[in-house]
């Protein structure tokens, strides 16, 4: 029995909506190829195979990962995907998105702001979540749509600016389909090949 993976791409585009003064923005343009390792039209049980989400065109951007898949509950945030020891249960669609765009806090940092805080909101009426608990660098990279804002300390105690104008960052996507059809062969169907020779 072999395992027969329909693999998906999707490509997620992460688009600013409302821009301030307070944030600069970086994208890129790019293309997102899916690809199985080893390229093999069969998978047997038992096997190693490797799914890769390869974004071209980001240059050294920090790309974060997404995995849509049958059979895991926690995918990894890497671009590959490894499956051993391939299972019937293996098989299906795999979807991977990707993006980055990096947001800075705009604060005049040679008057001592050199704290900075950054908060997400999924909505406006959502309570603020703290990104990396509360202490990060004026410029972040981030994945994740929604609403974000900034505020910069000094100081100690700290002292912090009141929170900045918000901008709101959206995800959209699209997929491409890479189609596998499944066939009733078996093994004891398959020709053998032993040293580079058929048998028969």
């Amino acid at each position: 029995m072999f395992i027969c993976l329909s693999v998906w791409q999707k490509r997620d585009i992460l688009i600013p909506t409302n821009l301030n003064w307070v944030f600069f923005m970086s994208t890129v343009s790019n293309t997102v190829t899916v690809t199985l390792q080893p390229n093999w039209s069969q998978i047997f049980s038992g096997e190693t195979i490797t799914v890769r989400c390869e974004i071209q065109g980001g240059g050294n951007t920090g790309w974060t990962y997404e995995w849509e898949t049958p059979s895991s509950n926690n995918p990894p945030s890497r671009n590959e995907y490894r499956i051993n020891r391939a299972t019937v249960s293996d098989s299906g669609d795999y979807r991977c998105r990707g993006g980055s765009v990096t947001l800075t806090c705009s604060v005049d940092r040679s008057a001592g702001w050199t704290v900075f805080k950054w908060y997400r909101r999924s909505s406006d009426s959502s309570e603020a979540q703290v990104i990396n608990g509360g202490r990060s660098n004026h410029i972040i990279r981030i994945s994740e749509g929604g609403i974000y804002t900034c505020r910069g300390g000094r100081g100690k105690p700290e002292f912090f600016t009141e929170e900045s104008n918000k901008v709101t960052i959206q995800k959209t996507g699209e997929f491409s389909h890479l189609f596998c059809n499944k066939t009733t062969h078996t093994l004891s169907t398959l020709p053998v090949y032993q040293y580079g020779r058929k048998e028969t």
